[in-house]
């Protein structure tokens, strides 16, 4: 039989993988499927390993620390421009 979290495993890869070859290719990366890639990967090594770590609740914090952090980092992006 095939463990649980065998394909989150795959999707993870394929997503990372797809990443890469863009970056290789010198094409726009979003960050978004970086993250989604690296999420899907550490929930799938999770659930084969059977640790039990709270995907959904971390999930929510990084976007929360997102949402609150972003405009103070692009505040520093803009000011670097202008020098």
């Amino acid at each position: 039989m095939v463990p649980k979290g065998i394909w989150l495993i795959g999707v993870g890869i394929i997503i990372l993988g797809m990443t890469w070859i863009r970056h290789a290719n010198v094409l726009i990366i979003n960050r978004f499927w970086i993250f989604m890639g690296i999420l899907a990967l550490g929930s799938g090594l999770s659930s084969v390993f059977g640790w039990n770590i709270p995907v959904f609740p971390i999930l929510l914090i990084i976007v929360g620390l997102n949402v609150i952090l972003k405009p103070f980092l692009r505040e520093k992006v803009d000011q670097t421009k202008d020098k």
